[in-house]
């Protein structure tokens, strides 16, 4: 896929074509499969050419999907700020023009990765109400998104039960409707479920089972954003069921390791202190600046203080950036 969007690219240049729609497609295209593949720089440098094609082109629907991947892509590079930036676009777009259920529920679900990254659970709970999710609601693979991303809150909520019920109605529609990439996600999201339910050995099958639905295709990234929480179950597994799942993995564990080193090469030289690391704690759980205050019996301006103080040692301009970075850094 990746040669055919090269060869389609370099027929646009050599018969000069100018329709925007389609150079910002082919782009996208090329990017979002590049980001799959774990090649993130240019994965990016694509998916900004596609927008910038399509912003130009009039496109809305094709402009908005561009907009939710470059999202992505900019979550798993930590670049929290422009991550923002995005999805403001996405909200003006959704609403001064008709946007696709499909491209909409996309849009809908990247509002909620902000939020939790943020750690924010009233926004959360807020969202989760306005998107009319359930439970036991009626599972469609046109909402796909939001239930993905829904199963996600109640696992970082506790509400395990609930979220493996969640999971296991996504699969179901997902299988019906050969939904390869996005059951692998869930699928991720179900064993990482079972490992905090203490039910190892299901959640091992199950990631198992993803390990060997991406292979074939070499999704790495889709593991590889879960963090140290996947790559730890990955440790575990014992059997992987066929040579060629071997080889992805250990592709994958090299994935990890690049990851966590450019963290570390980033990351900050001058450790943080206790109070600091409290702070931060505090600031994961989404705690605002005023109940830091209390919890620690500190001032505001003591409160500001460390924060300025955790940022530059961090190397990050915001909350959401700097718990990003503590949780690659393995400091909460």
């Amino acid at each position: 896929e990746i040669t055919m969007c090269r060869q389609l690219l370099k027929e646009m240049e050599n018969k000069e074509l100018s329709f925007l729609v389609a150079k910002g497609h082919v782009n996208g295209t090329w990017g979002e499969l590049l980001y799959e593949l774990n090649r993130l720089d240019e994965a990016e440098a694509f998916q900004q050419k596609g927008v910038k094609y399509l912003e130009q082109g009039y496109d809305a629907n094709h402009f908005g999907w561009r907009l939710t991947v470059l999202f992505k892509i900019l979550c798993s590079r930590r670049k929290i700020e422009e991550a923002q930036s995005v999805l403001m676009k996405m909200e003006n777009l959704m609403a001064t023009a008709f946007i696709s259920p499909w491209i909409a529920t996309q849009m809908r679900a990247a509002r909620a990765k902000i939020r939790l990254i943020q750690g924010n659970s009233a926004a959360l709970s807020r969202w989760i109400s306005d998107c009319g999710l359930k439970v036991d609601g009626e599972y469609t693979i046109l909402q796909e998104a939001e239930n993905i991303m829904h199963a996600r809150i109640l696992l970082e909520q506790g509400r395990l039960e609930d979220a493996l019920a969640v999971t296991d109605r996504l699969l179901d529609a997902q299988e019906k409707a050969a939904r390869v990439l996005h059951r692998i996600e869930t699928l991720i999201i179900k064993s990482r479920i079972l490992k905090k339910m203490k039910k190892t050995k299901e959640s091992i099958q199950v990631l198992v089972l993803a390990l060997g639905l991406a292979a074939p295709g070499g999704y790495l990234r889709i593991f590889v954003d879960e963090g140290r929480a996947v790559s730890m179950l990955i440790e575990d597994i014992d059997d992987f069921g066929s040579p060629a799942v071997r080889d992805f993995v250990n592709t994958l564990i090299v994935a990890f390791k690049a990851v966590k080193y450019e963290i570390r090469r980033q990351g900050s030289v001058e450790p943080l202190s206790i109070r600091e690391l409290e702070v931060l704690r505090l600031l994961s759980a989404g705690l605002s600046n005023k109940r830091i205050t209390g919890e620690l019996f500190i001032s505001m301006n003591t409160v500001k203080t460390h924060l300025k103080n955790i940022y530059g040692k961090l190397s990050v301009h915001s909350r959401s950036e700097a718990i990003i970075k503590a949780q690659a850094l393995e400091l909460l």
